[in-house]
Protein backbone atom coordinates (compact mmCIF):
# COMPACT_ATOMS: atom_id res chain seq x y z
CA UNK A 1 0.00 0.00 0.00
CA UNK A 2 2.80 2.48 0.90
CA UNK A 3 4.68 3.81 -2.34
CA UNK A 4 8.86 3.39 -2.20
CA UNK A 5 8.71 7.43 -0.78
CA UNK A 6 6.22 6.83 2.03
CA UNK A 7 8.29 3.79 2.87
CA UNK A 8 11.58 5.39 3.51
CA UNK A 9 9.66 8.37 5.17
CA UNK A 10 7.78 5.69 8.38
CA UNK A 11 11.19 4.10 8.38
CA UNK A 12 13.05 7.80 9.30
CA UNK A 13 10.13 8.10 11.61
CA UNK A 14 11.12 4.76 13.20
CA UNK A 15 14.41 5.20 13.17
CA UNK A 16 14.29 8.17 15.44
CA UNK A 17 11.03 6.28 17.60
CA UNK A 18 8.74 8.86 16.80
CA UNK A 19 5.28 8.55 17.51
CA UNK A 20 2.82 8.27 15.28
CA UNK A 21 -0.64 6.87 14.00
CA UNK A 22 -1.40 6.33 9.77
CA UNK A 23 -5.05 8.45 9.55
CA UNK A 24 -6.89 9.42 6.58
CA UNK A 25 -7.45 7.33 3.72
CA UNK A 26 -4.48 5.04 4.19
CA UNK A 27 -6.22 4.60 7.63
CA UNK A 28 -9.65 3.80 6.15
CA UNK A 29 -8.16 1.81 3.29
CA UNK A 30 -6.80 -0.69 5.47
CA UNK A 31 -9.95 -1.36 6.98
CA UNK A 32 -12.22 -0.83 3.44
CA UNK A 33 -11.63 -0.55 -0.11
CA UNK A 34 -10.82 2.70 -1.04
CA UNK A 35 -8.89 4.53 -3.16
CA UNK A 36 -6.16 6.77 -1.55
CA UNK A 37 -2.37 7.91 -2.32
CA UNK A 38 -1.37 10.21 -0.19
CA UNK A 39 -0.19 9.08 3.54
CA UNK A 40 -1.97 10.90 6.85
CA UNK A 41 -0.04 10.41 9.98
CA UNK A 42 -0.73 11.76 13.40
CA UNK A 43 2.71 12.55 15.60
CA UNK A 44 1.62 14.71 18.51
CA UNK A 45 3.88 17.02 20.42
CA UNK A 46 3.73 15.23 23.90
CA UNK A 47 6.50 14.86 25.69
CA UNK A 48 9.94 13.93 23.82
CA UNK A 49 7.80 13.04 20.92
CA UNK A 50 8.29 16.54 19.71
CA UNK A 51 12.13 16.03 19.87
CA UNK A 52 11.92 12.82 18.26
CA UNK A 53 10.12 14.20 15.72
CA UNK A 54 11.98 17.36 14.91
CA UNK A 55 15.25 15.03 14.30
CA UNK A 56 13.60 12.83 12.06
CA UNK A 57 12.28 15.75 9.58
CA UNK A 58 15.65 17.39 9.85
CA UNK A 59 17.62 14.16 8.41
CA UNK A 60 14.71 13.83 6.09
CA UNK A 61 15.58 17.64 5.41
CA UNK A 62 19.34 16.38 4.87
CA UNK A 63 18.66 13.45 2.88
CA UNK A 64 15.86 15.66 0.23
CA UNK A 65 16.35 19.24 0.72
CA UNK A 66 14.60 20.75 -1.87
CA UNK A 67 11.09 18.61 -0.92
CA UNK A 68 9.73 21.07 1.71
CA UNK A 69 10.04 22.27 4.95
CA UNK A 70 13.81 22.47 5.56
CA UNK A 71 15.01 23.52 8.51
CA UNK A 72 12.46 22.64 10.33
CA UNK A 73 13.17 23.14 14.62
CA UNK A 74 11.97 21.83 17.81
CA UNK A 75 10.89 25.28 18.36
CA UNK A 76 8.91 25.41 14.94
CA UNK A 77 6.73 22.67 15.80
CA UNK A 78 3.45 23.64 17.21
CA UNK A 79 -0.13 22.17 17.33
CA UNK A 80 -2.46 22.60 14.95
CA UNK A 81 0.45 22.43 11.97
CA UNK A 82 0.67 19.87 9.15
CA UNK A 83 3.41 19.12 7.52
CA UNK A 84 3.91 18.22 3.57
CA UNK A 85 6.29 16.00 1.32
CA UNK A 86 6.76 17.07 -1.25
CA UNK A 87 5.36 20.46 -1.87
CA UNK A 88 5.84 20.17 -5.06
CA UNK A 89 7.27 17.91 -8.00
CA UNK A 90 10.54 16.51 -7.25
CA UNK A 91 13.08 13.67 -6.76
CA UNK A 92 13.90 10.71 -4.63
CA UNK A 93 15.75 7.93 -4.41
CA UNK A 94 14.57 4.56 -4.52
CA UNK A 95 16.33 1.52 -2.40
CA UNK A 96 18.53 0.74 -5.75
CA UNK A 97 19.37 4.75 -5.61
CA UNK A 98 17.67 5.39 -9.09
CA UNK A 99 15.76 8.59 -9.30
CA UNK A 100 12.20 8.43 -9.45
CA UNK A 101 9.68 11.07 -9.57
CA UNK A 102 7.35 11.84 -6.47
CA UNK A 103 3.96 14.45 -6.66
CA UNK A 104 2.46 16.15 -3.87
CA UNK A 105 -0.37 13.79 -4.25
CA UNK A 106 1.63 10.58 -3.37
CA UNK A 107 3.47 11.97 -1.00
CA UNK A 108 3.26 12.48 3.36
CA UNK A 109 0.81 14.56 5.35
CA UNK A 110 1.96 15.13 9.18
CA UNK A 111 -0.47 16.59 11.47
CA UNK A 112 0.65 17.50 14.94
CA UNK A 113 -2.89 17.65 16.15
CA UNK A 114 -6.06 16.65 14.96
CA UNK A 115 -9.50 18.73 15.05
CA UNK A 116 -11.69 16.03 16.79
CA UNK A 117 -12.41 14.99 19.94
CA UNK A 118 -9.88 12.35 20.29
CA UNK A 119 -6.78 11.50 22.13
CA UNK A 120 -4.10 9.86 20.77
CA UNK A 121 -2.85 7.75 23.71
CA UNK A 122 -6.73 6.09 23.33
CA UNK A 123 -6.16 6.01 19.72
CA UNK A 124 -3.25 4.24 19.77
CA UNK A 125 -4.86 1.71 22.55
CA UNK A 126 -7.68 1.12 19.46
CA UNK A 127 -5.11 1.19 16.57
CA UNK A 128 -4.04 -2.15 14.68
CA UNK A 129 -0.53 -2.87 14.06
CA UNK A 130 0.53 -3.37 10.11
CA UNK A 131 3.76 -4.81 8.83
CA UNK A 132 4.60 -3.42 5.44
CA UNK A 133 8.10 -4.07 4.03
CA UNK A 134 9.23 -4.84 7.48
CA UNK A 135 7.81 -1.53 8.57
CA UNK A 136 5.62 -1.80 11.95
CA UNK A 137 3.13 0.62 11.73
CA UNK A 138 -0.25 1.66 13.96
CA UNK A 139 -3.33 2.14 11.91
CA UNK A 140 -6.50 4.06 13.48
CA UNK A 141 -8.96 2.24 14.19
CA UNK A 142 -11.97 2.38 11.48
CA UNK A 143 -14.35 3.82 14.24
CA UNK A 144 -11.61 6.56 14.60
CA UNK A 145 -10.03 6.94 11.08
CA UNK A 146 -14.37 7.58 10.07
CA UNK A 147 -13.90 9.78 12.84
CA UNK A 148 -10.85 12.29 11.71
CA UNK A 149 -11.98 12.06 8.11
CA UNK A 150 -15.50 13.63 8.75
CA UNK A 151 -13.77 16.28 11.65
CA UNK A 152 -11.33 16.90 8.87
CA UNK A 153 -13.59 17.71 6.61
CA UNK A 154 -15.60 19.64 8.79
CA UNK A 155 -12.43 21.98 9.61
CA UNK A 156 -11.78 22.54 5.31
CA UNK A 157 -15.49 23.75 4.99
Amino acid sequence: MLNEYQRQFVACLTDFKVEYLVIGGMALKHHIERPTRDLDLWAPLDGGNRFKLASALKQWGKRYPLHGQVGIEVCHLEANLQIHYPEDEVYFFDSQNKPLPILPDDGIDILTSVHADLIFADAISRASKWVHNNLTMQIASLKDAKRLKRAGENQSS
